[in-house]
């Protein structure tokens, strides 16, 4: 259980590495002109995903069937990327949080789907794993809370504390003036 987890965990930074800092504006204009900026895209998605493997797993990656589900992983990527802006070129839409956040999760599946048949983790040992220890839950608990109250009691605060501010501020040009409503959170 803990190769899966180990494994989820290094397809997903190496995903992360690649979609974010080791993509530059240069391959994300490339990726609008046509296929030279996938192939870029995903020859950094398969470094990346072989040395986080490599690093950061004891997986034997460079054996033939590895290294054929890497591949495969690493060709769905553009591949899912090309599907995003086909959608939105054919539906003339901007890029926006819906099809952001539908891309980044088939992303995650496919991570997570590449770390299930790279370890042969099975469903038995998936559903033993899910009975958590006192300390696991214990830790979640701890987690969970300081995450709620971070995010949502800390942005409440900021909202309270900025409020002041937006309500004389005029609204951003093609907006409406309720948005500032949530200024802060």
């Amino acid at each position: 259980m803990q190769a899966f987890a180990r494994a989820v965990l290094a397809v997903l930074l190496a995903h992360l590495s690649a979609d974010f800092p080791l993509q530059p504006d240069s391959i994300l204009q490339a990726k609008k002109n046509g296929f030279d900026g996938y192939l870029a895209h995903g020859a950094i998605h398969l470094v990346t995903v072989i040395v986080a493997l490599e690093l950061f797993t004891n997986l034997a990656v460079w054996s033939w069937y590895p290294l054929l589900l890497v591949l495969g992983y690493v060709a769905s990527h553009p591949v899912l990327d090309y599907l995003r802006q086909a959608y939105l070129k054919t539906r003339h839409l901007q890029d926006s949080t819906g099809p952001f956040v539908v891309d980044q999760a088939l992303h995650v599946v496919t991570a997570v789907g590449l770390a299930w048949a790279i370890t042969g983790v099975t469903v038995r040992s998936l559903i033993g794993a899910a009975h958590w220890s006192e300390e696991l839950r214990w830790r979640i608990l701890l987690l969970a809370v300081t995450y709620t109250a971070v995010i949502f009691a800390g942005g409440y605060l900021v909202r309270s504390m900025t409020r002041s501010l937006t309500e004389d501020m005029p609204a951003p040009e093609g907006e409406d003036k309720a948005a500032l409503h949530n200024a802060g959170l």
